[in-house]
């Protein structure tokens, strides 16, 4: 702030605010123009001491803020002496701006100033712009926005147009054309179970019946599962065990359990003789090796705990064969895989024998 004809006297000494004197007749105090800040200069010219800088001025008090500069060369407050110091109201050099010998604007901190011609324009999304001749008005242009005139009331929502790459204003109904409020529910009936609102993930669920459940058939809220009702139709038949004792009332018999519960009964295994045209039953070969006669099982079997029952028929000597008879006596040898039978002769008389002879085998168990 500047006073014109602003100038006062003091007698204030040292670095404190200072108290102003009375203006002489045809000056004006600094306080002129109201209290606020002023610039000003202190000046004892007797002592070659000044000082100037920018202040508060309030009534007839000045409160020294910044120094600009001083006669001790620095930005500090002067120390004034005793006696009488003018006062006065001046425009430092360093924040003068003037015109300059070829019509432009200069001083010493001046900023450069912005030209008319400069212009805020606007892009996407704005209307209005122009050069600093004059006031401008920027304005959000976006497709949809409703206007003074717009009586429709829907509330509107700004998206991004991906399409045109630019904001577009649309109402609250258009957004959600293809949405569903969060608060929608999916409801379960019937065989389904759980649901819920859409605010998060739902899960329904449909209960699969138990093996009991579908051998009672009453219950009336799960699902019949294509290996529960394999598991029901099991539960149902019976056992090999429980068709040979015969006693269940309450399961039923399939044909392959009726042969596998009367194969089951059945004690014979296997069957067979020499003779290759004899039936066979559980042997795959029957031949003599070493003078021995080996049975081979069709398939293996779990153990040797199974009974074998060999025939062969008595066997004479060929000189006298009524008068000295011989017994075949049957050694015989049982694995997994084969039944092995070994022919010894005991009798009585000498002579010649074969024991090429015929031999049954039969296996139980």
């Amino acid at each position: 702030m500047l006073v014109d004809r602003g100038y006062q006297t003091t007698t204030t000494e040292g670095t404190g605010p200072l108290q102003l004197l009375p203006p002489p007749t045809g000056l004006a105090p600094l306080s002129a123009r109201g209290d606020g800040p002023v610039f000003y200069e202190i000046l004892a010219p007797e002592d070659g001491i000044w000082e100037i800088g920018q202040g508060i001025v309030t009534g007839n008090q000045l409160e020294r803020v910044t120094v600009l500069s001083n006669s001790n060369g620095t930005t500090g407050l002067i120390n004034l002496p005793a006696g009488e110091k003018l006062v006065f109201s001046v425009l430092p050099a360093s924040r003068a701006v003037y015109v300059d010998e070829s019509g432009a604007l200069a001083g010493a901190d001046l900023v450069t100033p912005v030209p008319r011609t400069r212009r805020v324009d606007t892009g996407a999304g704005l209307t209005g712009g122009g050069s600093l001749d004059a006031d401008r008005t920027l304005s959000v242009d976006i497709a949809g926005t409703p206007t003074a005139a717009d009586t429709t009331g829907s509330t509107r929502l700004l998206v991004h147009d991906t399409a045109e790459n630019a904001l577009r204003a649309v109402t609250r109904d258009t957004l959600l054309a293809d949405h569903v409020p969060d608060s929608r529910r999916v409801i379960a009936g019937g065989l389904v179970t759980g649901g819920g609102a859409l605010g998060g993930d739902v899960t329904v669920t449909v209960t699969e019946a138990t093996a009991a459940e579908m051998t009672a058939g009453t219950a009336a809220a799960s699902v019949a599962t294509p290996r529960r009702v394999k598991g029901a139709i099991d539960a149902r038949l019976a056992t090999t065990a429980e068709m040979q004792t015969g006693t269940n009332t309450t399961k039923l018999a399939t044909p392959a359990g009726v042969k596998a519960a009367i194969n089951a009964l059945s004690p014979v295994t296997a069957v067979g003789s020499t003779d290759p045209d004899d039936y066979r039953l559980g042997f795959s070969s029957i031949s003599r090796v070493s003078g021995k006669v080996r049975a081979i099982f069709t398939n293996p079997r779990p153990n040797t705990n199974y009974v074998v029952q060999a025939q062969a028929p008595g066997i004479y000597l060929d000189s006298s064969p009524d008068a000295n008879p011989q017994i075949p006596m049957l050694a015989i040898t049982k694995t997994t895989d084969w039944v092995e039978i070994e022919i010894m002769m005991y009798g009585f008389g000498t002579g010649s024998t074969s024991t090429a002879i015929p031999v049954t085998i039969v296996v139980y168990g």
